[in-house]
């Protein structure tokens, strides 16, 4: 499969996430053979992440790398549990490396300047890590360093956010999940901007309120973040887009008591793209899943 736009690789991954959440059970004897766990050193610290590479790829063709950040609290093997492994079966399918960062102390400094979060209160450079990280990955595989993607929920997508606004040379689209741009993250994400954004917010999320507000886990708050709507017009106007989107109702094919109302924006003066999934109903969770 080809991708022909920034975003499509993304846009792709999501949509079928959305309405197909296969059993990781479906995955080949040999694929499992193309996991591997990693570290690498920066700024002081070994950093760990898991690589999933398939078997079926032309090591001679350059293809996509995709990034996958998790929660705050969580670990880099639990994400690829609460996705059943999804990410790994498209790759086989449509060719393309993932990498699974793991955060210090179960977390990222996604600019929110969260006292309670381990690398908010050191300062850890996770941007530069993550900088790192492609590069070191670079030289081992033949990635496309024009299609490089990263996603991540709640902690990872904030992290998401701070990434593209800061590593808008190596990073073409992100797609965070249950996150909006943080208000203490907005100075990095100043100037024009040719990186794609697909959001998957929940209108009734406990914890990311979609309006905007704070953020709030167990009764205490953890940084201010933006509204979905304002973080969407703010990328917009980054990407120099119009804000007028194609609306349309996704189908309802999960009965769990949420739809999904996908907004594609488009007329952009850069090479990008911007589209909102916005799960009505939805709460804090990867689309799909529990």
């Amino acid at each position: 499969m080809q991708y022909k736009n920034i975003s499509s690789l993304i846009i792709i991954l999501f949509s079928l996430l959305l309405t197909s959440c296969v059993s990781a059970n479906n995955k080949s004897a040999d694929a499992k053979d193309t996991v591997s766990a990693n570290v690498i050193t920066h700024d002081g610290y070994d950093r760990e992440y898991i690589s999933y590479v398939p078997t079926n790829i032309d090591k001679n063709k350059k293809v996509p790398l995709l990034l996958v950040l998790h929660g705050g609290g969580g670990t880099n093997q639990q994400i690829i549990q609460h996705t059943k492994s999804r990410f790994n079966q498209l790759a086989d399918r449509d060719k393309f490396y993932i990498v699974y960062p793991q955060g210090l102390e179960k977390g990222w400094n996604d600019g929110r300047n969260d006292l309670k979060q381990f690398s908010s209160q050191n300062n850890i450079d996770d941007v530069g890590f993550i900088r790192a990280l492609i590069d070191n990955f670079k030289n081992d595989y033949n990635i496309d360093e024009k299609r490089v993607f990263v996603t991540g929920i709640s902690n990872g997508g904030f992290m998401s956010f701070r990434l593209g606004c800061e590593l808008r040379d190596k990073i073409r689209a992100i797609a965070p999940i249950t996150a909006t741009i943080a208000e203490d993250a907005l100075k990095y994400c100043r100037g024009k901007s040719e990186v794609g954004l697909a959001l998957f917010n929940g209108t009734d999320d406990p914890l990311v309120p979609y309006d905007g507000g704070y953020v709030e886990v167990l009764g205490q708050k953890r940084g201010k973040i933006t509204s979905t709507q304002y973080t969407v017009n703010h990328w917009l106007n980054m990407l120099s887009c119009r804000h007028l989107p194609n609306k349309h109702d996704l189908p309802d094919i999960k009965n769990d008591g949420t739809t999904v109302t996908k907004f594609k924006y488009q007329l952009c003066d850069s090479d990008g793209e911007v589209a909102l999934f916005r799960i009505n109903g939805g709460g804090h969770t990867w689309p799909g899943s529990k």
